[in-house]
């Protein structure tokens, strides 16, 4: 059990990367430094994952190679030290080893890691974190300690006392980060239901979970839409298998609204007023939809505005201006991924950067077949979900899918299946 509880705690540390004082150095460097020691000092373990999964330090990071060489050639050109990719791939590098750490737990307790264990393990840590999030709103005493113990430069602080009281900040990611994050598990829920047979009580706690994450995810950062929107189609999926799958999600689903409907205001009559103010941040586009407006929020207007933001020469255009903050602030005040990409390096290292996404994405879930059979669909689901949000702000799923790299790949379920089959005949 200790080693279940630990193995969660290194889950939500690596997922939702909360930068509390007293780990040394950061989340990033500690648990990736400790991972490659324990790659050193553990042979059988090591060798046990690698025959699992066949994992390749060399395969992963030679897909950084052409962005990181584009990112130096705009640095040349344009004469600038603003070293924020190569910083970033190093960051990377570091995740790499601190992911081998988390699928060491993972062997070291269960065995092995499959892509379901790791999924389920990412959903419950989402739920954890959602729920401190709330509680921290509702109890700003408690929100305050857990601040303190975080380390935050003092942007991300006067982001925090700006925002206070209007929308949900938990601990570790926030804003359009937990935009990124929550998007993903829901996505990763909604294949989860969709390929894994579960009992009729797992799977009302699981769509349970799923409007849970949902509805709170939008009072962190309304981003989290498209991620609800794409889960959501994987669950609908589910729910068209067969006629009794149909007939049990159908079920399911009204038993789930009905007690939501019933006990939320019951639980939270002593908050209603604050959970208004939640309300009106995070389904604002609705709102003003239903009052006769258009499905817009506030901050859509000035994505827009940014938009127009655009560059003025074609060495830009070509090679970026190797800039990715100026004067303490975004480089050109636009935060959009495409243009702060395309600002850094130019369209042909945006170009580079964009095929590194898609490559990381398939070699993890393509190339291993996890999730099989809808494995391509994820591949897809992904790939679209990066190229949504990087019109809202930079998308890199790498350090919340690298882990599953270290799962299971698809031979060696297919190997565990023969051996379970061939014991039952044996019997």
């Amino acid at each position: 059990m200790i080693k279940k509880i630990l193995l969660f705690i290194l889950v939500f540390f690596l997922v939702f990367r909360p930068e509390f004082i007293f780990i040394p150095l950061g989340v990033n460097l500690f648990f990736g430094t400790l991972g490659f020691a324990v790659y050193c000092s553990d042979n059988k373990t090591r060798n046990k994952l690698f025959r699992l999964s066949h994992f390749s330090f060399a395969k992963i990071f030679k897909l950084f190679l052409p962005p990181l060489i584009c990112s130096f050639i705009s640095l040349m050109i344009n004469s600038s030290v603003d070293l924020y990719f190569p910083r970033y791939v190093i960051s990377m590098v570091f995740a790499f080893w601190a992911a081998y750490l988390l699928a060491w737990g993972f062997v070291r307790t269960y065995g092995e890691l499959t892509c379901r264990k790791l999924a389920e393990y990412m959903i419950y840590g989402c739920v954890i974190y959602v729920l401190i999030a709330l509680i921290c709103f509702i109890n700003p005493s408690l929100y305050a300690i857990l601040n303190s113990l975080q380390r935050m430069d003092e942007i991300a602080a006067e982001s925090f006392d700006r925002t206070e009281g209007t929308r949900l900040i938990g601990i570790g990611a926030n804003f359009y980060t937990s935009a990124i994050i929550n998007g993903l598990i829901l996505i990763l829920m909604g294949v989860c239901i969709a390929i894994y047979k579960y009992s009729i009580i797992k799977k009302i706690i699981l769509v349970f979970m799923f409007i849970l994450i949902s509805v709170l995810a939008l009072m962190m950062a309304r981003t989290v839409m498209f991620g609800i929107i794409i889960g959501g189609v994987f669950l609908l999926s589910s729910f068209i298998r067969t006629s009794k799958d149909f007939y049990q999600s159908l079920f399911v689903t009204v038993l789930l609204i009905i007690c939501v409907y019933v006990l939320v205001p019951i639980l939270f009559k002593n908050y209603a007023s604050d959970l208004d103010v939640l309300a009106s941040f995070g389904f604002e586009m609705f709102i003003n939809k239903s009052q006769g407006g258009k499905m817009e929020s506030h901050s859509m207007l000035h994505l827009y505005e940014m938009w127009a933001t655009l560059p003025d020469n074609i060495k830009t255009w070509i090679f970026g201006d190797a800039l990715w903050e100026y004067n303490g602030g975004y480089y050109k005040n636009v935060d959009l991924g495409y243009l702060r990409h395309l600002y850094y390096f130019g369209l042909i290292g945006t170009f580079f950067l964009f095929r590194y996404y898609y490559l990381t994405i398939k070699r993890i879930f393509l190339e291993k077949r996890l999730f099989s059979p809808k494995h391509k669909w994820v591949v897809f689901a992904f790939c679209v979900f990066v190229l949504i949000l990087n019109a809202k702000g930079p998308c890199d799923l790498y350090l919340y899918i690298i882990p599953f790299y270290f799962c299971n790949d698809y031979m060696s379920q297919s190997r565990k299946q023969i051996n379970v089959n061939r014991k039952k005949l044996i019997k």
